[in-house]
């Protein structure tokens, strides 16, 4: 198996975290009053409804992933199936032994 490619190749270098205590707390705030608007509005009830209104749709998801112990890649597949549509996963994978084989459609890319 070839070496791991270096992370500063393929991410930004931005988690998009927020920190320091002062700013999760007034971000922790934020998201408490977005909570409570949405509540009051009826959103979730809105969404509901409009998404029992929507037809089944055929939906492919697709991506490169480094196979490893520390992927979160088949989580995301956890989360991304749907009851509603016909979700298709085809993912290429770093590595040669891809951890995700049913799914994986190329592998190594290089």
């Amino acid at each position: 198996m070839s070496a791991r490619p270096d992370p500063d190749s393929f991410l930004a270098g931005g988690s998009g975290t927020v920190g320091g205590p002062r700013r999760r707390a007034v971000g922790r705030g934020r998201d408490i009053a977005l909570d409570v608007a949405q509540a009051v509005a009826g959103t979730a009830r809105a969404l509901d409804r409009l998404a029992g209104q929507t037809r089944p749709l055929s939906v492919l998801v697709t991506g490169c992933y480094v196979p490893g112990p520390d992927s979160r890649l088949p989580a995301a597949i956890r989360e991304l199936r749907s009851a509603g549509h016909d979700v298709t996963f085809a993912f290429g994978s770093t590595g040669a032994a891809p951890t995700l084989r049913s799914r994986t459609r190329r592998s190594p890319l290089a």
